[in-house]
């Protein structure tokens, strides 16, 4: 499967209800949960409403520039660096990166950055989402954000054809 092909299979996994609310829902409160049933689901929403959300919610490049004005969190996500197996020259580990970035009112109120990460686990961890056999956890760590932001790298690796 090439790269292109496994973002696509990616971003139709994130398209999670659960992850969607993690993402937009700013808690009022310690007590208030994005996950309340009495919150609307996101997915019902009209559809351009949907993607206008979505798409200022999940990015597949790192854009940043609108950070400072919103207090938001957001998701980045792209492919890494492949290598060679040890094995076989007909396939290569590729890596899939994942950066998480919540503003700090998110992460006082309610660690939404682990709550995200442990989502987008859920979703991708361990799942045959393309190339050979199932996604792998590869790593996570903390990421220099913008000023008033936390964020997790993630990186998960799959195995990809190179024929």
């Amino acid at each position: 499967m090439n790269l292109k092909d496994f973002s696509i299979e990616v971003e139709k996994l994130m398209m999670d209800e659960e992850l969607l609310r993690h993402l937009h829902y700013k808690p009022l409160n310690r007590l208030d949960d994005p996950l309340d049933i009495a919150k609307p689901n996101i997915l019902d929403k009209p559809e351009e409403e949907l993607w206008d959300l979505i798409d200022f919610h999940l990015v597949p490049a790192i854009k940043i520039d609108d950070l400072e004005q919103n207090q938001i969190c957001r998701m980045f996500y792209y492919a890494g660096n492949g290598n060679p197996t040890n094995t076989n020259y007909l396939f290569s580990n590729q890596e899939y990166i994942f950066d998480v970035l919540v503003h700090n009112d998110f992460q006082i109120m309610d660690k939404r950055l682990e709550m995200i990460c442990d989502r987008l686990n859920d979703l991708i961890f361990n799942k045959r989402i393309g190339g050979i056999g199932k996604t792998l956890f590869k790593r996570r760590h903390p990421i220099n954000a913008p000023k008033n932001y936390m964020g997790f790298r993630v990186i998960y690796e799959f195995c990809n054809e190179n024929y």
